[in-house]
């Protein structure tokens, strides 16, 4: 569910930098879900990379992190940044139900308001 949510907002197409990208898509977190697992299905800390710039993701974590802050909007990486912090606070259980909410309602939005599909 989160990935087709991501999908209609992004399109179908890779962020990652370069021009050198490959055919199957991921969803690329933005704060790692293995840390940050209270902001996983959170729209704002995902995006949309091939494989290949998925992978060059998770292995150059300073490089990446520098390379997000120029390509997304500052307000979003602000609010996105203050959602990680508070997730490591957080030591209630994940929420799935209120999160199968939050990514339908979402969906909902995203269909009516975006045209990619």
């Amino acid at each position: 569910m989160l990935k087709h949510a991501l999908l209609l907002r992004d399109g179908a197409r890779c962020i990652g930098p370069g021009f050198d990208h490959e055919g199957v898509l991921d969803c690329s977190h933005i704060f790692p879900k293995s840390v940050y697992s209270h902001i996983r299905f959170d729209l704002d800390n995902v995006m949309v990379q091939c494989r290949k710039h998925h992978d060059w993701w998770g292995k150059n974590a300073k490089t990446a992190g520098d390379w997000i802050r120029t390509v997304i909007p500052k307000e979003r990486y602000d609010r996105l940044l203050a959602k990680a912090i508070a997730s490591l606070q957080d030591t209630s259980p994940l929420n799935l139900p209120a999160w199968e909410r939050y990514l339908k309602q979402q969906i909902g939005i995203l269909r009516r308001t975006h045209s990619y599909y």
